[in-house]
This record gives C-alpha cells, structure tokens and sequence, in this order.
C-alpha cells in the first residue's frame, strides 16, 4: 500500500475504534430511564449488555469466513451498517425492537473487534503496539463521551434515551464513509494453514483467550452498572454519569500507553500487574465506602486499570502471533469463547443485586474475578507465539 494511503488508513483506524463501542457502552448511564419506561428487572437491564457479548461469541468465528467470501473491508462496512440499522430498530420499535437491534449492533461490532487486530497486524507489523494504542484510545474517547453526555441529552435537554442512542447510528455512517477510500485492505484467508481447532491446542492461546474474557467481563459489567452503583451510594444521575465519564476517561490516556509500551517489550508482565493492580484497587475502593471523593478517586483509579487491561487484552492478539492471517484466527478465537465468559457480567452482577439487594456484593465478585485476572495474564504476557499448525 502506498505511503500516503498508510496514512490515511492509520487516521481510519482510529475513527474506527472512535465509532465501534459508544453504541453498547453508553447505555449504562440511561439505565435509570429505560428501566421505568419498559419496565425492565436488574437482570433485563443486564441483558442490555450482556446480549451483545454473546452475539460477539457467536458471530466472531463466523467474520473469517465472510472476509474470505467479500473481502475484509467490505466485511468492515457490513459490520457498521448492521451497527446503524440495529440502533435505529433498538430506539423505535418497542421492547422486542430493544432486542432485536442490540443483536444487530453485537453483530455490527463483532465484525470490527476481530479485523482491526488483524488489520494493523497486516498492515503495521512493525509498529503493532503504537497503531493498536491509538485504535484503543479512540474506544477510550468515544465510551467516555458516551457515558457522560448520554443522561444529560436525554434528561435535562430533553432527546429522551430514543433519540440519544440513534446519535451513534449517524456515528457509524461516519465510520462507513471514513473506512470507504481503504475498502480495498485485505487479509487473504483463503489459503490459511491453520484453523480455531488447531490454536485451541495451544496453552498461550488459550492464555490470551482467558484474559480477554475475565477482562472484558469486568469491563462491560463496569460498563452496564457503575452509573446504577454509584446512584445507590448516594451520588444523583447526572454526577454518577460524570463519574463514570472519568472513569473512562482516565482510560485514554492508560489506552494509549499500555499497548505503546508494550510494544517494547517482548515480556509484558510488570505492565500487566500494573493495570491488573490498579483496576482491582479501585473496585476494592468502591465497595469500601459511600464518600463521593474516594468514589471519584476510586474511579479514576479503576478506570486506568480497566481501560489499560483491555486495550492489552487487545494488544496480546497481535503480540502472541507472527502475522495477520494467524492474528485473525486468535482475534475469532479469543473473542468468541473470551465474550461467552465476559457474557456471565452484566446479567450476573444484576441478577446478584436482586437476589440480595445490594450492589457490594457484586463489586466483591468483580474483585475476586481481578485476582483470577492476574494469573492468567501472567501467563498472556510471556514472549510467546502461538502455533497455527500443531
């Protein structure tokens, strides 16, 4: 690929992660008026987030297949125009529409969560840590966003949750015309030695696969219930929401660094017990009290913890292969068996809070889940490669 389209193709990859996650992540802050107004349990509520996991689950393995038939960017493209069409039916066709589109969205966004790997491992081997920390910081960018001005726009101005959540249908239209000019990127699989069966045969693989899991669990649990957590600690909507917006907000800058430094290491277990260390501080923070400043700090330090564990989570995808067909096979496989784990969050944690009615014990859980988080990152972090053809 020509120089000049490299780089226009870096600045696509960052709008890319800028448009690919607002659509799930910043429903958790509108939580308090859908609930009411479809009158939705703790555990339907869960569903909200926890349905897209699943969805990534099943259609990840199926987004290798499709590339090879239509090509990866088309691939691309598909993803976001399920993203746009499955937010609209989301907003306006009643409960069952609430469901049906946030299939449509999972589906949208399984698509990108397994070819941006593969794409800048293809594209920008050399510089795999640098590109994948700023595609994570525009995930980082847009969830805080999200979570801060969704209450807001739809309370106090007035959208109502509809018209706020079909903001991020426009977003992926950008995304699609963005991505338009470098459609032609590929990543040929059609003569691919290796397959899921082969890499579920391998101990570093299923190391990634773990931590990608734990972590996205925590991170779209975090996600789901932090607001709702923070409001029964006291703090009211809209400051619960701006809370919640540092948290994600301190991941911009952890999104950037944790990937870029990694990438200079061929070991990355110090950076790992770093974030790992710091999401399970906050959290334990959390559950320790009900001042709204050890809440702000906590979140502050959670957040870096949390958005760093999952940009590394990411960037493990790259680290432990030698390429982009082999970086693909993980991506299907970390984040298909990963998301069926991360899926147990959000539904899990609302589900704990209506049986004993308290929200401490389900960031207790998230806490114990961290420790399990850091053994299996240990192992993640080695200079390893997978083998696709044991």
């Amino acid at each position: 690929m020509k120089k000049y389209k490299k780089n226009y193709l870096l600045i696509a990859i960052i709008i890319v992660g800028i448009c690919l996650r607002p659509s799930i992540t910043g429903i958790g802050s509108l939580m308090k008026l859908i609930k009411p107004d479809l009158m939705l349990s703790d555990t339907a509520c869960g569903m909200l987030t926890t349905i897209p996991l699943l969805t990534f689950a099943v259609i990840s393995p199926m987004v290798k297949a499709c590339n090879t038939r239509i090509g990866t960017g088309r691939t691309l493209i598909m993803g976001f125009l399920l993203i746009a069409f499955g937010t609209l039916i989301r907003s306006f066709c009643g409960l069952s529409g609430l469901y049906l589109g946030t299939v449509l969205i999972g589906s949208g966004i399984a698509c990108g969560n397994v070819l941006m790997p593969a794409i800048i491992k293809n594209e920008f081997a050399e510089k795999y840590g640098f590109v994948t920390a700023l595609n994570c910081v525009g995930l980082a960018v847009s969830s805080a966003i999200a979570s801060g001005v969704n209450y807001p726009l739809a309370d106090n101005i007035g959208l109502g949750w509809q018209f706020t959540l079909c903001i991020y249908a426009a977003v992926s239209i950008v995304a699609i015309a963005v991505w338009f000019p470098v459609r032609a990127v590929s990543i040929n699989t059609r003569k691919v030695e290796g397959n899921y069966f082969d890499i579920m045969k391998d101990k570093t693989a299923w190391a990634v696969t773990l931590f990608l899991g734990i972590e996205a669990l925590a991170f779209y649990s975090c996600s789901a219930w932090l607001s709702t957590i923070f409001q029964s600690k006291g703090l009211d909507a809209v400051t619960a929401g701006y809370y919640v917006s540092c948290f994600q907000l301190t991941g911009i800058p952890a999104s950037f660094l944790m990937p870029a430094l990694a990438g200079r290491y061929k070991d990355q277990r110090k950076l790992t017990c770093c974030v790992v260390g710091a999401f399970l501080m906050g959290i334990v923070m959390m559950a320790c009290t009900e001042a709204p400043s050890v809440l702000f700090l906590a979140a502050l330090i959670g957040g870096f913890g949390c958005n760093g564990g999952f940009a590394l989570s990411m960037a493990f995808i790259g680290f432990r292969t030698d390429n982009g067909t082999d970086a693909m096979l993980l991506s299907g496989m970390s984040q298909s068996i990963g998301y069926v784990i991360a899926a147990f969050g959000p539904t899990g944690l609302g589900i704990v809070h209506d049986w004993l009615g308290d929200w401490n014990a389900s960031l207790w859980i998230v806490a114990a889940l961290l420790v399990i988080l850091l053994a299996v990152g240990m192992q993640s972090a080695k200079d390893k490669t997978i083998d696709t053809c044991i």
